[in-house]
């Protein structure tokens, strides 16, 4: 209730900054509890100077300086690696792995959040990334109510116990439904196979999003990946599907617009 509202008032606004403002601050906090799962023996000035580059990967969106992303992408790797090398240079086994979860947490969530950045500046770009929402987080509700209510088999039960082949199931057909409705309300194309199809793919995809988030969560013997939103976790809870989903929803964008 409290950050429907806000994302929607800056998808809606003229100006881009709002969105790259959000974008930059979903992924410090999804980064902050990748790294309080995964790799607390990272350093906090390690984890700051990716926290950093987030930062700069989104000023960069947002000054459409898309030619120094690659610059930022390489720095994620060699500037921890080099902190280690200068300031902490005894190898040990347990500092190689918090340094490729070091790696991963920016390619595992800064980047599809960087997709979302520029998936805005396409024509109609702030509907799409509705678009996408409305896709997954009714996905998210189908899920839970027909798998509460007809749920038998279960989806995943190593990685995730609670979920069912029918709580995909209305996953798949509510996301189709409202995601839809939405493209006929907002008309942002004419309903054709190809945007059911792009529908239930997004669905599909974004449940791995959430299985995938799991699998990692499970491998730590974590509930949530924080408590930052009562009752659904941490945000990276939230939005694991999105991120999965939206550089699927990049590619059909290019396409479209090289079409």
């Amino acid at each position: 209730m409290i950050l429907a509202p806000i994302v929607v008032a800056a998808l809606l606004l003229d100006h881009y900054g709002p969105v790259y403002v959000l974008l930059c601050l979903a992924s410090i906090i999804c980064l902050i509890e990748f790294f309080r799962i995964t790799s607390p023996a990272l350093p906090l000035s390690a984890r700051t100077l990716l926290y950093l580059l987030s930062t700069a990967l989104f000023w960069l969106l947002y000054l459409g300086e898309i030619h120094l992303l690659p610059l930022v992408v390489i720095s994620w790797f060699c500037l921890p690696i080099m902190y280690f090398v200068l300031f902490d240079p005894r190898p040990a086994p347990k500092k190689v792995e918090a340094l490729a979860m070091g790696i991963l947490g920016p390619v595992y969530i800064c980047m599809p959040l960087g997709m979302l950045g520029m998936i805005v500046r396409y024509p109609g770009g702030n509907i799409w990334i509705l678009f996408l929402l409305v896709v997954v987080f009714s996905g998210d509700t189908g899920a839970f109510y027909l798998g509460r209510w007809l749920g038998k088999r279960r989806l995943h039960p190593t990685i995730s116990p609670g979920k069912t082949w029918e709580g995909a199931a209305g996953s798949v057909i509510f996301s189709l439904i409202a995601g839809s409705w939405f493209v006929h309300l907002m008309g942002l194309e004419r309903i054709r196979p190809l945007v059911f199809l792009l529908i239930i793919l997004l669905s599909i995809i974004a449940q791995l999003g959430d299985l995938s988030e799991s699998f990692i969560k499970r491998s730590y013997q974590v509930k949530d990946s924080g408590g930052l939103l009562p009752g659904h976790g941490g945000l990276l809870d939230r939005i694991d599907g999105v991120l999965f989903a939206a550089p699927l929803l990049y590619l059909y964008l290019i396409i479209k617009t090289a079409g």
